[in-house]
Parts: structure tokens; C-alpha cells; sequence
């Protein structure tokens, strides 16, 4: 099951979903979050697993890859993201315009390879 919140909830949520939706805005927002200022830090006790982020307004190809690239930073440990280029993901209607890339940044990120070309 996971929990959707859009925000860090209190470390008790986490005990009651397999994985929490810890982050819903823009790729901006997405760039400078950072669960250690905001005192969450107890999503480093989790498996990264257990965290997702859903990134929007992601409009490009390099907007994208930058935001799966900051998702599997230590720092944030999330290892569940969705990027898209739409503006909100209140109602995804169509796969990202970079979607072949995107499988490709993801694949290339856990692999440790260089990244495809947008």
C-alpha cells in the first residue's frame, strides 16, 4: 500500500504504508528539497523504497534526468519517482513526451552507466 500524503508526515505514517508519497510539486520545488532541514530525517532509517516522489512541470528531457538525478541522491533517498511534463499530477493523462528516455536515464542511474541523450 502507499500512502500519499504529498508532504513528510510524522515518522508514524511509515509504519502503516509499504511506501510513502513524501514529495508532489514542481521540478523546482523538487531541486531544493532536503528532508534534513525540514527535521525529517527519518526517512534514512527506511529502505529508499519505502519513499516516492511525484516530480511535474518536469518540461524538458534534461528537466527530467535532472530530477531522477537528484531522487537517487543519498540525501534524499527515494527510490520511487514519477517525472512527467504535465503541470500537476492530479490527473496524468498521457506518458511524458520523454518517456523512452526516462526508462533509459533510470536503467543508466541503477546501472551506473552514462545517461541517454535528450
Amino acid at each position: 500500500m502507499i500512502g500519499n500524503p504529498g508532504i513528510y508526515p510524522d515518522q508514524s505514517y511509515a509504519n502503516v504504508t509499504d511506501a510513502l508519497n513524501t514529495f508532489e510539486g514542481t521540478a523546482a520545488a523538487f531541486q531544493v528539497l532536503d528532508p534534513q532541514q525540514s527535521s525529517n530525517t527519518w526517512v534514512y532509517s527506511n529502505y529508499n523504497t519505502s519513499q516516492a516522489m511525484l516530480v511535474h512541470s518536469a518540461s524538458t528531457c534534461t528537466a527530467m534526468q535532472d530530477s531522477l538525478k537528484y531522487a537517487n541522491k543519498a540525501r534524499t533517498n527515494t527510490g520511487l519517482v514519477f517525472t512527467t511534463d504535465e503541470t500537476t499530477v492530479r490527473a496524468v493523462t498521457r506518458l511524458p513526451s520523454y518517456w523512452i528516455q526516462m526508462l533509459g536515464t533510470v536503467d543508466a542511474l541503477n546501472k551506473g552507466g552514462t545517461l541517454p541523450a535528450c
